[in-house]
């Protein structure tokens, strides 16, 4: 019987891929490189949120479980603080999905499991209630109870980019030490799914008793814990499945924590080169951080080379522009707006950062969104054309000056906000010769990230566009866009910089789970492209590269939103 050492991938493959992938419509597929005579089957099920696939009638073959296998992961941004928040890495995620857990999951059909809470109940008018198990403990033998359902949500009330969890929470409190109630007043999409699976659950015990707020430490309730005495802050973490972790019916054993490995390792690295050197030596079994320099090093062209395996996760991160269009910028003239959208091509720039992986938006958002899809894109994009592929260019220079000369642009410099990162920046300077290949000239104003972070919410913005990138949070339609609301930033005014009445309804509209509809979507994208307040540019599948010889011949169950089971032989 084949032993299934790649079954504890579960949880960390999934949080890796995580790590830079929302809630939305995907499925996920993986390829081996393999001898002629062997086939690769892959299996993918379809659910309420994932596109739909075909299903292989195969029955699954029966597994052993080795479950004293060991995996280490390479990640190239450092975890940080052990604390049940954090900005989002593939470590980051893996040390929530390890050690930490939220009320519920969601299984491989997008549908919400059993986890720490046992079963909830919905009143229709946004008012949840929710059973706790009992004998829920986190690792310091401290119980979880109703009473630090609400310790977590006044944590979450801390953090301020998470406020579209919380900001709607009208009332929420403990009836008993295993029912919990909240009230949301409206209830925006998908928010309540967000609340019961992506909030950290922590004991109030627990953190108090940590002198640091658990920045050193984790204390949750999850299957593993971290072995600190093995792990060097800034280098490598080690994590051990614990003996006495709490669940053991095994009916609620699922992918989420049925903790197969007994141990696993994440290094760090300061670059990707050094992460794919690693990869190559042996050093690391698997990495979701390779940049496309990376990648080539196991694949050629589409095919992984041999001794690796490839695994495809879609995407929720997306690139685009957002317009300054207050009487102070340049850009307050659509015809402008119009102009520079034609002469940039999206193409160019997704195949600049993401090679032959890269994919154009045809729409404001990525196709990849819970309430999103193949079906709101616009056949013809400012220049995208339908069927277009990477290797085609996507822009119309005649549009372009057309608009330009319709315009009041007087020749002066623009300036570009961009966002400190990498897949967002990598574009920038072919956006520049774009510009200027019409007659536009701009510049770029790329800061750190702390002062980023100012300017981009200052009530009188120096920039004429911001080069922007939505982050893996964002699963719906209404968070992809979210800097289109008018209430975010306390000045009545959202980043388009002028007063829209109707732009705030038609996002209000995507952002309440009771008129969130595919009509809703379509109004909004139709006004937003109308008015040319966001153009998207580019996005990219996640992709997964590890040793062969850890997944072959074995069945993984994703868990997620994202991930549907598949069959690698």
């Amino acid at each position: 019987m084949k032993k299934v050492i790649a079954m504890i991938l579960a949880v960390v493959m999934a949080a890796a891929m995580l790590a830079a992938c929302g809630g939305g419509n995907s499925q996920t597929t993986a390829t081996t490189a393999a001898p002629a005579d062997t086939e690769t089957t892959q299996a993918a099920e379809s659910g309420e949120e994932t596109t739909a696939a075909e299903e292989t009638t195969e029955a699954e073959p029966e597994y052993e479980i080795n479950y004293d296998s060991e995996i280490i992961v390479g990640v190239s941004a450092d975890i940080g603080s052990m604390n049940q928040f954090g900005a989002s890495s593939s470590g980051v995620a893996m040390k929530k999905l390890l050690c930490y857990e939220t009320l519920f999951f969601k299984d491989k059909n997008g549908e919400i499991q059993p986890l720490m809470g046992k079963e909830y109940t919905d009143d229709g008018n946004g008012k949840y209630t929710v059973t706790l198990f009992e004998g829920i403990t986190d690792n310091q033998g401290n119980p979880f109870t109703a009473s630090d359902v609400v310790f977590s949500i006044d944590q979450l009330k801390t953090q301020p980019t998470q406020s579209d969890l919380w900001t709607t929470i009208a009332d929420y409190k403990a009836v008993d030490d295993l029912t919990f109630e909240i009230t949301l007043d409206p209830e925006t999409t998908g928010q309540m799914s967000d609340i019961f699976t992506r909030v950290s659950m922590v004991t109030e015990a627990g953190y108090n008793s940590s002198p640091d707020q658990m920045a050193t430490y984790p204390i949750g309730t999850g299957g593993y814990a971290l072995d600190a005495d093995n792990s060097i802050a800034g280098s490598s973490y080690v994590f051990v499945r614990r003996d006495d972790y709490w669940q053991k019916d095994e009916q609620y054993l699922t992918e989420r924590n049925s903790n197969y490995l007994k141990k696993i390792t994440c290094k760090v690295y300061a670059d990707t080169a050094t992460l794919a050197a690693a990869l190559q030596a042996g050093e690391i079994d698997f990495t979701s951080d390779l940049e496309v320099n990376g990648l080539s090093f196991f694949m050629t062209g589409e095919e992984v080379n041999p001794g690796y395996i490839k695994m495809t996760g879609e995407n929720n991160a997306f690139v685009h522009l957002m317009f300054n269009c207050a009487e102070t910028s340049q850009c307050s003239d659509i015809n402008l707006r119009k102009a520079i959208c034609y002469a940039i091509d999206a193409a160019g720039c997704a195949y600049t950062v993401y090679g032959d992986y890269g994919k154009m938006c045809s729409a404001p958002t990525n196709p990849n969104l819970s309430d999103s899809g193949e079906e709101f894109n616009y056949p013809d994009y400012f220049g995208y054309k339908e069927g277009a592929s990477i290797m085609d260019f996507a822009y119309d220079q005649e549009q372009a000056k057309k608009f330009l000369d319709e315009s009041n642009y007087d020749g002066s410099e623009l300036t570009i906000l961009v966002l400190p990162r990498t897949t967002v920046s990598g574009c920038a300077q072919e956006i520049l010769n774009n510009l200027s290949a019409i007659g536009i000239n701009a510049k770029l104003d790329t800061p750190d990230m702390s002062t980023y972070r100012t300017v981009r919410v200052s009530d009188n913005p120096t920039y004429d566009i911001e080069l922007l990138g939505a982050t893996s949070g964002d699963s719906y339609v209404y968070t992809s866009v979210k800097e289109l609301n008018n209430k975010t930033y306390g000045n009545g005014l959202s980043r388009v910089m002028v007063p829209d009445d109707k732009l705030q309804q038609l996002f209000e509209a995507v952002g309440n789970q009771k008129t969130d509809s595919p009509e809703a979507v379509q109004e909004l994208f139709d006004y937003i492209t109308d008015n040319v307040y966001i153009y998207g540019l580019y996005y990219c599948d996640k992709t997964l590269i590890g040793k062969d010889s850890i997944v072959a011949g074995t069945t993984i169950p994703f868990f997620g939103p994202l991930f549907n089971s598949f069959v690698i032989q």
